[in-house]
């Protein structure tokens, strides 16, 4: 794979559920019948998060071992930060994982050559929170499409209720030639998952979206900035607070901009956000709708950016804008920032 590979961690996590309790291994999983054999097992029993997710949590040990599976483990709770330095990825699952009631806690990535979490399989009731991911700082090319999370696939996983919690992501990049799409994402949640809360999110500079999130979520705070696209909400959502900030183009095909939805006439999506926050240095639509209308609610506006910068790149007639009263100089397509 290119790229460095100092301090590369290679484990499986392998995770099951057995008497109802989840359980971790940060050895490769031997597996009978498609199900986990033997795992080595810790639990814990922490009277601090009841009321607050799962009162058991399961915890593994980053261990270097040289397979095909690229992820440093490390599911813990209540505990320092772990750190885990030129990983492929920090954490991976394998489509068959079965897992439920997991929380990954203070987790910190530094110089990563891929990405940060990719969880795959039957899951229920993940968390990951308070925990850090920075890519490294040159490009990665492609097939190694970078992600600071990548949560659900375009196969058979199911994942159902994810809450990712003061999390911060930066700088997922790739190049590739000037035609081609070029990816690089903070989040990227599947449609495969539901249930999905965001409480707290900062994620910057990476090549594509700042979060890309295709089932509906909810989310109290996100500060989303120097993306080509900073929030890329397939189906909607609603968001107590999201600051996006000066979107940029690093190269390659498709839309610049702040806020993108994937606009449907027969179902449009639905996005509502209790306060908008835009702070652009230079002009790029604050909304950018594709393929058809959208449901779109602000109820309050902050915005600092240059005049002229366009509020929409909409014009389907049957978009619908609810705007607040901070916002209502907005409520034609064609208005920019004055």
């Amino acid at each position: 794979m290119p790229g460095r590979h100092r301090g590369l961690f290679t484990v499986l996590l392998a995770v099951g559920v057995v008497g109802g309790l989840p359980q971790a291994s940060a050895e490769p999983a031997h597996r009978e019948n498609g199900r986990p054999s033997d795992p080595e097992l810790r639990r814990c029993d922490d009277p601090a998060q009841r009321g607050n997710g799962p009162e058991h949590c399961a915890r593994g040990r980053a261990a270097p071992r040289p397979t095909g599976v690229n992820g440093a483990i490390a599911l813990r709770n209540g505990q320092p930060p772990t750190r885990i330095t030129g990983a492929y990825r920090v954490i991976e699952t394998t489509p068959d994982t079965v897992a439920r009631n997991v929380v990954i806690d203070g987790l910190v990535g530094d110089d990563l050559q891929r990405g940060g979490i990719r969880l795959r399989g039957h899951l229920t009731n993940i968390t990951i929170r308070n925990s850090e991911f920075r890519f490294r700082r040159e490009p990665q090319v492609a097939p190694h499409l970078p992600a600071c999370l990548e949560i659900g696939d375009k196969g058979d996983s199911r994942i159902e209720g994810l809450l990712i919690q003061n999390v911060t992501c930066e700088g997922f990049q790739m190049t590739r030639e000037p035609n081609k799409y070029w990816n690089g994402d903070g989040p990227a949640i599947e449609s495969n998952v539901s249930g999905v809360v965001i409480d707290n999110l900062v994620s910057r500079n990476s090549t594509d979206g700042c979060a890309d999130i295709k089932p509906i979520f909810r989310a109290t705070r996100m500060v989303l900035g120097g993306c080509k696209l900073q929030l890329r909400a397939w189906r909607g959502g609603e968001v107590d607070e999201l600051q996006i900030e000066t979107p940029i183009r690093r190269g390659g095909r498709g839309a610049v901009g702040g806020i993108w939805l994937r606009g449907n006439a027969l179902e449009p999506p639905s996005l509502h956000i209790h306060k908008l926050i835009v702070r652009f240095s230079s002009s790029s639509p604050i909304f950018v709708v594709a393929e058809g209308p959208a449901n779109i609610r602000v109820d309050e506006c902050d915005i600092q950016a240059p005049a002229g910068t366009p509020w929409t790149t909409a014009t389907h007639p049957m978009m619908r804008w609810d705007l607040g009263p901070s916002c209502t100089a907005f409520a034609s397509p064609r208005q920019v920032v004055p």
